[in-house]
């Protein structure tokens, strides 16, 4: 019997049932021809009316283009060569660990190490692959070759997800099957017909492509350009139009930086699924054309940075502390990553949420960083402190009268908190505001110890000047309220000759041609010289008085005695007054008896090398009611950032590094 020719409406649906698509018959058919469907058509039509789970199309120039642009043109100092390195870069892994990733070129360390500490928290930390087997009681040298398989492929599908908005998909860049690897080795010769975007529907279809027979998905990202290929994905599963509002705050922004490094867009848009530039917590709006956009929320794996060891950054609380024990950490020219199998060395004791929450708080209202704010925006830096900690405490201060008012609690701890200029300066926000809400001391307890205080002590830092030299902006702050209260009692004064070099032991009144605020015999106990009629000279000019200083300075560190120092009598120097000492000192050591953990370091270079290393903690320092800096970076030393152990005490200030052999290499 001949066929009939089939109409345009059949050929239609046949074509979209052909790519997976339901379609429904614009015309019924006739009555006469009807007939009951059978089980083999019920099953094509159930298939035809699901949505599509896997979808193919090329890529287009425009994307190309622009793709070009945010992966290497904006920066503007990338090179051919650097580019071929990552034409050259798969993921492979090593011998020894085998679920380590190697890496043989220079240039795309920094996906390869987000990827593995994406693998190492998968292992060690997802409980599917607890049930199957992968222990945390010690870190192994090989794992079952399927389990890394699957742990890979969770790795790669659980990076992609992190920049997923609503709606979208997960979009996998890979070549061409007609374009011959020899010819992508070289990133000259890419095309945007060369590749080709493959969209996914759901998790499933993505684990069942890198799974199924056809092995064309993995073997695209093992070897060649995968590590280029996977960062393509990344973007495109983010969408290019984030990308650019990700970008938008500095139109220089690129993926990959001079000499083909990843930028710290990279580093971000595989961690935290946002292509920003910044490590902060979250965004800080300067002035209305200008926001500084960070790391929106916590994220699974963490990232420490050298730079902050050199005192260059902060990295914020979202990277410091992640989900899981695993960071990848920034060197100066490498990304490597560390692990722990123990959670506890990422644990966090109340006293120290409640100081990161207020510091973000005060943060957010001190957008220069000056370390004060008006004491009008006190109220604003506690209502950011109870939406992210309830506190009844803290509720009822906020709490206002019937005429719309604040209450009576809120203005007695104002009061306390400010300084002459209406300013609440952080150190002694914290101090006072940290006994309030955890209960250690009440308002009126605190209002009978505040007399005891005074201007000097608001600036006093919990590290010693002998440890950690204080920064200019907090000289400027204590000078400026030593002259706004010159009647307030003077903090115990060291001898000259064990009194270190700085702006303490200066008389800028004599300097200035004023009458001094504190005579040295005042100091001492001794009657204070009586005041002669003379009048005051005349005021020096700030380059005289510059020179002057200078010259202070420079007799100090001959050991000499400076004419305009402070003055010290012979009781004094008799009994000789002790130095204050801190209460909490930020800058101390781990000893042999304080908390030790193991961490684990994994360098992909040279084959992949696997060091446990031997970390000593300090036991957590009770910090309510000290002081503490505002900035976590300001309790380092300096440094240059280039050790292990330094980089480390970004994270774990004081801690000790200890390992067998040679150093673990950050390059």
């Amino acid at each position: 019997m001949a066929s009939r020719p089939l109409s345009r409406e059949e050929l239609r649906a046949a074509r979209l049932r052909n790519l997976g698509i339901a379609t429904q018959s614009t015309t019924e058919p006739p009555a006469s021809t009807a007939v009951a469907p059978s089980v083999d058509s019920n099953l094509q039509a159930a298939q035809s009316s699901a949505l599509p789970q896997v979808s193919q199309r090329d890529l287009q120039h425009e994307e190309f283009e622009e793709l070009c642009d945010v992966l290497y043109r904006n920066s503007g100092f990338v090179t051919g060569e650097d580019l071929d390195r990552w034409c050259n870069e798969g993921f492979r892994f090593c011998a020894k660990p085998n679920f380590g990733l190697m890496q043989g070129h220079g240039g795309p360390c920094g996906v390869l190490a987000a990827v593995q500490a994406e693998i190492f928290r998968v292992l060690f930390f997802d409980d599917r692959f607890a049930a199957r087997g992968v222990s945390r009681l010690s870190f192994p040298d090989a794992v079952d070759t399927a389990l890394v398989k699957a742990a890979f492929v969770t790795a790669l599908l659980n990076t992609l997800r992190r920049g997923l908005e609503e709606g979208g998909s997960i979009q996998l860049v890979t070549l061409r099957d007609d374009v011959s690897p020899l010819s992508a080795r070289h990133f000259q010769t890419w095309r945007a017909d060369a590749l080709r975007v493959t969209s996914f529907a759901s998790d499933e279809a993505f684990e069942r492509a890198f799974t199924s027979d056809d092995q064309r998905l993995p073997v695209a990202f093992e070897s060649g350009a995968g590590c280029l290929l996977f960062l393509l994905s990344c973007v495109m599963t983010r969408g290019l139009r984030w990308v650019r509002s990700d970008m938008a705050s500095d139109p220089t922004s690129s993926f990959i930086g001079q000499f083909g490094h990843c930028n710290q867009e990279t580093l971000n848009l595989l961690l935290a699924g946002r292509a920003t530039s910044l490590v902060l917590d979250g965004s800080q709006t300067l002035d209305a054309s200008l926001a500084l956009c960070g790391i929106p929320h916590q994220t699974d794996v963490g990232y420490l940075s050298t730079l902050e060891a050199a005192r260059y950054v902060t990295v914020g609380r979202y990277l410091k502390r992640p989900r899981a024990p695993v960071w990848v950490l920034g060197g100066a020219s490498h990304f490597t990553v560390v692990c722990a199998l123990d959670a506890a060395v990422n644990a966090e004791s109340p006293e120290e949420l409640l100081l990161e929450t207020m510091r973000r708080a005060f943060k957010a209202e001190d957008c220069d960083g000056t370390g004060f704010i008006p004491s009008a925006s006190l109220r604003a830096v506690l209502e950011r402190v109870l939406a992210e900690s309830p506190n009844a405490a803290l509720a009822q201060v906020l709490r206002r009268s019937a005429t719309g008012d604040d209450s009576v609690e809120l203005s007695r701890l104002r009061g306390l908190c400010q300084v002459d200029g209406e300013i609440v300066l952080w150190q002694g926000f914290w101090t006072l505001a940290s006994q309030l809400l955890t209960g250690r001391a009440t308002l009126d307890e605190l209002s009978s110890r505040q007399p005891q205080q005074t201007a000097a002590d608001a600036f006093a830092m919990d590290v010693d000047d002998a440890t950690r030299p204080r920064s200019d902006s907090d000289y400027a702050r204590m000078l400026q309220a030593e002259f706004d209260d010159p009647q307030s009692p003077a903090a115990p004064v060291q001898p000259v000759a064990q009194a270190p070099a700085g702006l303490g032991a200066l008389d800028f009144s004599a300097l200035l041609g004023l009458a001094p605020a504190r005579s040295g015999a005042a100091v001492a106990g001794a009657v204070a010289p009586p005041v002669t009629s003379q009048p005051p000279a005349l005021l020096r000019s700030d380059s005289e008085i510059a020179r002057a200083l200078q010259s202070q300075f420079d007799l100090e560190l001959d050991g000499a005695t400076a004419t305009a120092a402070v003055a010290v009598g012979d009781a004094a120097a008799t009994e000789p007054t002790e130095p204050a000492q801190p209460s909490a000192p930020t800058d101390a050591v781990a000893s042999e008896s304080d908390v030790r953990f193991s961490l684990w370091h994994f360098n992909g270079l040279h084959g992949g090398v696997l060091r446990e290393i031997q970390l000593l903690r300090r036991r957590e320092n009770d910090c309510v009611g000290q002081p503490v800096a505002l900035d976590a970076s300001d309790g380092l030393g300096l440094s240059d950032g280039r050790s292990l152990e330094d980089l480390l005490r970004t994270r774990w200030p004081g801690c000790v590094v200890r390992w067998e052999g040679s150093e673990p290499k950050l390059e």
